[in-house]
């Protein structure tokens, strides 16, 4: 098994002050909690049949479910349509 030794993921930062979370199940939500407090950025958590329009002016929720901001400990449910 190969150890990953990534400290700094800054670059992973590419959505306008969020870091996306892909995959999100239910049950994800104290591993991103944690991930938010060890990095200090909210996290667009994206399900299997969701995704982002991202231009440089907006971010679109697109697909058939809600995508979810995590931050501290607060969840924002951001349904299909709406702009982030």
């Amino acid at each position: 098994m190969y150890e990953v030794r990534l400290k700094d993921l800054n670059s992973i930062n590419l959505v306008k002050g969020y870091d996306i979370w892909p995959h999100y199940q239910k049950g994800m939500d104290k591993d991103i909690i944690n991930y938010y407090k060890n990095y200090k950025i909210k996290v667009i958590s994206i399900p299997e049949d969701s995704g982002l329009y991202v231009t440089e002016k907006s971010i679109e929720v697109i697909g058939l479910s809600s995508v979810f901001i995590l931050a501290e400990d607060k969840k924002e449910i951001k349904p299909k349509g709406k702009i982030i």
